[in-house]
């Protein structure tokens, strides 16, 4: 049997209005909802070691590197001596089909 977890929000408010007061309102309830949400930590790390972008794309680092060497995956960046490579293009290169670098260029157009 699995466990779950279950949030539930409950607030009292009494609310006094008048009818030139709608934008407040709205803003209120915007204020609400929003407090309401899940927080969703999104991971800040924008730029990947060969590593890390290998064990994204499950193959090793030796099958990127041949990818990159051999035009069949998207270019890294290069900062000074540093190679990374960019999360988010990474994730949607591979949603598109592993595409090539020249046909990458042409499905992002």
């Amino acid at each position: 049997m699995s466990n779950t977890v279950q949030q539930t929000l409950r607030f009292n408010a009494i609310l006094t209005i008048q009818l030139e007061d709608t934008n407040q309102l709205s803003d209120f309830l915007k204020a609400v909802v929003l407090e309401s949400l899940p927080k969703v930590e999104s991971n800040p790390q924008i730029l990947l070691s060969s590593r890390e972008a290998a064990k994204l794309l499950n193959i090793s680092e030796r099958t990127l590197w041949g990818f990159a060497k051999s035009g069949r995956i998207l270019q890294p960046i290069r900062i000074g001596t540093s190679v990374r490579w960019n999360a988010l293009e990474l994730r949607r290169w591979a949603d598109a089909g592993c595409p090539s670098h020249e046909e990458w260029i042409l499905y992002k157009k």
